[in-house]
């Protein structure tokens, strides 16, 4: 299916990705003709399905099928009928979803005679002789080897930071799913996760993983200790600050601090502060090692 250059311009999501992404996949799925579902009539455009079912397929939590389905409804891109089984799903304007070249090739195919099929019998013999050619080396199926193992090197090493909870098979399987990105930042999270909490009350790992807890701020008590938004990127340093003993020196780009040092809380853990975080104590500079996990008083 091709769509219309037109329509997807118009499309009022397309600056939300995750929107974006859930309704051109809604698209693909739909019927492209009328049909029945034991004994459920699903007509063009239409699918049947449920928001646990789309969670899974799409890997979205239920929270984000939810507030997708919401939006696409109240802005007319979808019609959707509820029961206590199933949800049929309607693309409004279906058809107009569709590129002129899809119509035209359908009428093209329809119109062309029965002795035609030699051609396709040709081209298909084509294709089998380009699968044969692209059949990779032995130095590409090694790439490829290294970098699956690579892979499983830091899922290994994710799932010993998880100290080993719930099922390694169910979690892989969820590991497999996430891009690249989100991979990144499983990890960094994970340590401060676990760290922070009783192992009972860590959710298993394919769970963490498929609701994707890794996007979540993690706070103990008042404080802030973990936000993947700031945290992320291991080379920038945002405190955080109270304003009364603590603030941020936007001049000296440090940390100003007022107080006992046992007082000073940052935001960070000893495993998340990035490495040269600067401090101001004391009528001295402090600079953050991560290799001791301390930090070294300066201009002494």
């Amino acid at each position: 299916m091709r769509f219309s250059r037109e329509r997807v311009s118009e499309f009022e999501w397309l600056s939300n990705p995750t929107i974006c992404y859930f309704f051109f996949r809604l698209l693909f799925k739909a019927n492209y003709k009328d049909g029945r579902w034991q004994g459920v009539e699903v007509k063009r455009g239409q699918l049947l399905t449920g928001r646990k079912s789309l969670s899974e397929e799409f890997n979205l939590t239920e929270r984000q099928v939810r507030t997708c389905l919401e939006k696409l409804t109240s802005t007319g891109y979808i019609d959707q009928q509820t029961t206590n089984k199933y949800t049929i799903i309607t693309i409004c304007n279906y058809d107009s979803w569709q590129s002129f070249e899809d119509a035209n090739d359908q009428q093209t195919t329809n119109k062309r005679p029965a002795n035609d099929h030699n051609i396709i019998n040709n081209e298909r013999e084509e294709i089998k002789k380009d699968n044969v050619d692209s059949i990779p080396s032995t130095e590409q199926k090694k790439k490829k080897e290294k970098v699956k193992k690579e892979k499983d090197e830091k899922f290994e090493e994710v799932w010993l930071a998880y100290n080993k909870k719930g099922s390694k098979k169910d979690s892989l399987e969820q590991w497999q799913k996430l891009s690249d990105e989100e991979k990144e930042r499983v990890l960094p999270h994970v340590r401060v996760y676990v760290s922070s909490r009783d192992r009972s009350f860590c959710k298993d790992f394919q769970r963490y993983l498929r609701d994707k807890i890794f996007y979540d701020v993690i706070v103990k008590g008042n404080d802030t200790i973990y936000d993947p938004d700031k945290f992320d990127k291991t080379n920038e340093y945002h405190p955080t600050t109270d304003g009364i003993f603590q603030y941020w020196n936007d001049e000296r780009q440090c940390l100003m601090f007022n107080g006992y040092i046992d007082q000073l809380n940052d935001g960070y853990t000893d495993d998340t502060r990035p490495d040269g975080a600067k401090v101001a104590w004391s009528m001295y500079e402090w600079i953050w090692s991560s290799r001791t996990k301390q930090w070294i008083k300066q201009n002494d």
